[in-house]
C-alpha cells in the first residue's frame, strides 16, 4: 500500500513509523522539520493542492494528521480550507481519507461515546449522492466545513449527529460536517486524550498534569473531577484503527463516511492513573537498581573465583525483592482537581487557558470511549494501561 500522511506530529510520526515497518510506501508532507525514518519527504502546505496532486499520484490512501495551535479561531483559520484541499484532491484520485478525531464535536455525549448501527441508505459511488442532491450540490459547488455546518449527507456515520457544547467542539462538528457532505470516502477515528511513545507533553494532557508530576512525587493538579472514570488512548492503538480503516475504507465506509471509535485503555481515574504511574516508575527503578547490583555482584564474583557466582545472584536477588517492596508500600500521590475559576482568571490573558475553561464539561464528569466496530468487526483491542506505563516509564528513565 502506497499511503500519503500530512504532517508528522505525534500521530503522523507514529502512523509512519507503523506504516514503513509493516513494508508500506509512505510520503509525508510537512512544511518544515524531517521526515520519518523510512518515509519520503515532500516540502510543502497540506492545502496546497498541486502539492497534494503531485504526493497521491498512485497513492492507496491519505493520512490528514495536521493540527495547529489550542485556539477555536486557529482552528477555523487553519483547518478547514487544508481538510477541503485534501478531500478535493482524494475525490479526483479516488481514494480514502482517514482523519484522526477528538470527542469534543460530540459534547455532553461525550460521557458515554458509542457507536450506533448504520442507517440503511443507497450506496455510495464515485463520490456522488445520488440519494441526496442538496448534499451533491454542496460538494460540486465546494462548500467549505464553514459554510456547510448542517448539510444533509447520503454518506452515513455510525455516530449520533454532533452536538457541540464549546467553541472547539463546534470547530470539530463542522468539519465533520463537510466530510459527510464531500464525495470523496472520508473516515473519522475518534481518540479520546491521548498517551505513547510520540506523546508529547505539550499537547498530552495526561502525561503532563497526572503521570509527570506523580511520577516526581509531587502533587498532581488535573483537569475537573479526579475521580471520574475517563477513557485514554494510546497512539499505537490510534494509528492501527486508522490503518485498518483505510485498509477497508470502502466496506466501513459504504456511503462514503464513516465515524469510527478508537479501541480506547479501559477507563480510569485521573487518581488512579497517578497511582498507577507511581507503580510503574518505581517497578522500573527497582529493576534497573538490581540488574546494576546483580551486574556489579558479578564482576566481584569474577574476581573472587567461579564459587562466589551463586552468592552474588543471591545477594541481586534480594535486592530486586526489597526494592519492589519498597516501592508496593509507597503512599498514594496527591491529586488535586483545578478549580474551573482558575481557568477563566488566566484565561485573561492566555488563550490557551481559556479553551480549556470552555472545555470544563467534559472533565467534570465521566468521558469513556466504548468499542465499536473496530473492535466488533476487525478484532482490535486496545494495550493495556500495564504495557503502556511500563513503557512510558522505561522512556521517561531513559532520558
Amino acid at each position: 500500500m502506497r499511503c500519503v500522511i500530512t504532517g508528522a506530529g505525534q500521530i503522523g510520526t507514529q502512523l509512519a513509523h507503523d506504516l514503513t515497518a509493516a513494508g508500506h510506501d509512505v510520503t509525508v508532507i510537512r512544511r518544515g522539520g524531517h521526515a520519518p525514518e523510512g518515509t519520503a519527504l515532500v516540502r510543502g502546505d497540506a492545502g496546497d493542492r498541486e502539492v497534494l496532486q503531485q504526493a497521491v499520484r498512485g497513492a492507496s490512501a491519505i493520512f490528514h494528521c495536521i493540527h495547529s495551535s489550542y485556539s477555536a479561531a486557529a482552528w477555523e483559520r487553519d483547518l478547514p480550507h487544508r481538510e477541503q484541499a485534501v478531500m478535493d484532491v482524494a475525490a479526483r484520485a479516488d481514494v480514502p481519507v482517514v482523519f484522526p478525531e477528538s470527542v469534543y464535536a460530540f459534547g455532553l455525549a461525550a460521557r458515554d461515546l458509542r457507536e450506533q448501527d448504520v442507517r440503511e441508505r443507497v450506496p455510495y459511488e464515485h463520490g456522488r449522492h445520488e440519494s441526496d442532491p442538496q448534499a451533491q450540490e454542496a460538494a460540486d459547488s465546494g462548500l467549505t466545513a464553514a459554510s456547510a455546518p448542517s448539510m444533509a449527507s447520503a454518506k452515513d456515520s455510525p455516530i449520533a449527529s454532533p452536538v457541540p457544547a464549546s467553541p472547539l467542539g463546534h470547530v470539530r462538528a463542522r468539519l465533520l460536517a463537510a466530510r459527510a457532505a464531500h464525495p470523496a470516502r472520508t473516515l473519522s477515528v475518534v481518540a479520546a486524550d491521548l498517551l505513547g511513545p510520540t506523546a508529547a507533553p505539550g499537547t498530552s494532557v495526561f502525561l503532563s498534569l497526572v503521570l509527570e508530576p506523580a511520577a516526581r512525587g509531587r502533587r498532581a493538579w488535573v483537569m475537573g473531577d479526579p475521580d471520574s472514570p475517563r477513557s485514554a488512548t494510546y497512539i499505537p492503538d490510534l494509528t492501527r484503527a486508522m490503518i485498518v480503516a483505510a485498509q477497508n475504507a470502502q466496506e466501513l465506509a459504504p456511503y462514503g463516511d464513516a465515524v469510527l471509535l478508537t479501541p480506547s485503555l479501559p477507563p480510569l481515574s485521573q487518581r488512579r492513573m497517578a497511582a498507577e504511574a507511581v507503580r510503574a516508575a518505581q517497578a522500573v527503578r527497582a529493576a534497573q537498581a538490581a540488574s546494576a547490583h546483580e551486574a556489579a555482584a558479578h564482576g566481584e564474583a569474577a574476581a573472587r573465583g567461579e564459587a562466589a557466582v551463586h552468592e552474588a545472584a543471591s545477594a541481586a536477588e534480594a535486592a530486586n525483592r526489597n526494592s519492589i517492596s519498597v516501592g508496593a508500600a509507597a503512599g498514594a500521590p496527591a491529586v488535586t482537581g483545578i478549580p474551573r475559576w482558575v481557568f477563566r482568571a488566566a484565561g485573561i490573558a492566555s488563550p490557551m487557558a481559556r479553551e480549556l475553561g470552555r472545555q470544563h464539561y467534559l472533565w467534570a464528569d465521566r468521558a469513556v470511549i466504548h468499542p465499536g466496530r473496530l473492535t466488533a468487526e476487525y478484532g482490535l483491542e486496545p494495550a493495556s494501561w500495564e504495557h503502556v506505563l511500563r513503557e512510558w516509564a522505561c522512556m521517561r528513565a531513559a532520558r
